[in-house]
């Protein structure tokens, strides 16, 4: 079994060789005697395995569709607890978004209507016995100004009574009003 046809017993057996290389394979197996003998081998072993196939039982007819027929339904029950799964939580996370955008468009309002009751209406005094009413504590924190003439001071509004606020803006000046502001 070393001829270059030898390597062509498993497509012979097969069927699977084209009418002139079964014509010529035919001839090489007159003067091969191994490939004669594994070619005898292989058909006994093919009688034998269809001898035994035939006395088991058949398969009814109808039991392959049904098999088939509860496996695709399973596929099909399982795609919609998914769809319905996804479905579900896209619901929820839509629903969530929902009620943050309206939870911020409240506090939004809110603030919108404190700042502009602040600019209409003049603060309220702070009863004496309430909390806010106490005195903040004085802080060692000093602001001094080397020139004030040389920025502009504006207070900035705000909605605790405990709390100033200050914005300082340096001013510009030209060269020749710096040179006589020196020399009076």
């Amino acid at each position: 079994m070393n001829a270059p046809q030898c390597d062509q017993l498993d497509e012979y057996l097969g069927g699977w060789l084209p009418p002139e290389g079964i014509a010529h394979f035919e001839a090489h197996l007159a003067s091969c005697k191994a490939c004669r003998e594994e070619c005898a081998l292989q058909r006994r072993l093919d009688r034998l395995l269809a001898g035994e196939n035939a006395r088991l039982a058949r398969v009814p007819a109808g039991l392959a569709s049904r098999i088939d027929h509860r496996i695709l339904a399973a596929r099909r029950r399982r795609i919609f607890e998914w769809t319905v799964v996804v479905t579900a939580a896209a619901g929820i996370l839509l629903a969530f978004g929902l009620w943050i955008r309206e939870r911020l468009s409240i506090v939004r309002h809110e603030e919108r209507e404190i700042a502009q009751r602040s600019l209409v209406e003049p603060e309220r005094p702070v009863p004496v016995d309430s909390p806010l009413a106490a005195k903040p504590p004085v802080s060692d924190v000093r602001v001094t100004m080397v020139d004030s003439t040389s920025a502009i001071v504006m207070p900035v509004e705000s909605h605790r009574p405990n709390v100033t606020i200050v914005r300082i803006f340096p001013t510009i000046r030209v060269a020749a009003e710096v040179e006589s502001m020196k020399s009076p």
